[in-house]
């Protein structure tokens, strides 16, 4: 009796292990078959905005980065942009962010970037980034803008709803210099 709870504790072992390998391979498939991936750098982007009205010490994020997604052969270039935030909107009574349009401030220059949803499963966020995300985009970008972004001396971005455009996104960390050799 002995020797057969051994067994079963070997063989529970294995299938354990063999199902973590499987989670892994599955997730590093599903990357393959959405063609998805990430250029130039390990980290987005990242900017936040602080809202004074809704929090003290919160801020809203966002995260920046550029991708490229083959489509039957064919690479086509995103900007991928995903939202998050460390405000309780729910306890502070403020609505959930909606966006539209994401205007990037290049050197004072605005670029502005119509978005759609980018929801993939388990692709949605193409880069690692430090705070949960709400919602997550992508825009339509060509090289030139891309090229125009790395060169700059000064990234800044608004956020654009129905009601009006947000606070300055000013960044925090990461930086676009590497989108150059996209």
């Amino acid at each position: 009796m002995r020797l057969s709870s051994v067994a079963c504790l070997v063989v529970l072992l294995v299938l354990v292990a063999c199902a973590g390998d499987v989670v892994r391979d599955d997730a590093r498939r599903s990357s393959i078959d959405y063609g998805i991936s990430p250029i130039g750098q390990e980290k987005a982007l990242w900017l936040a905005a602080s809202r004074p009205g809704l929090s003290a010490a919160g801020k809203d994020f966002l995260f920046i980065g550029p991708m490229s997604v083959n489509r039957n052969g064919t690479a086509e270039r995103y900007l991928w942009f995903g939202l998050s935030t460390t405000i309780d909107r729910p306890l502070t009574g403020a609505p959930p962010v909606e966006t539209q349009t994401v205007i990037l401030m290049v050197d004072g220059t605005p670029m502005t970037f119509e978005l759609i949803s980018w929801d993939t499963g388990a692709v949605a966020t193409p880069y690692a980034v430090p705070v949960d995300g709400f919602a997550s985009y992508a825009a339509r970008v060509t090289v030139s803008q891309l090229r125009h972004v790395a060169r700059a001396n000064t990234v800044g971005a608004y956020v654009t709803n129905a009601e009006g455009r947000s606070p300055l996104f000013s960044p925090v960390d990461g930086s676009a210099a590497a989108w150059t050799g996209f």
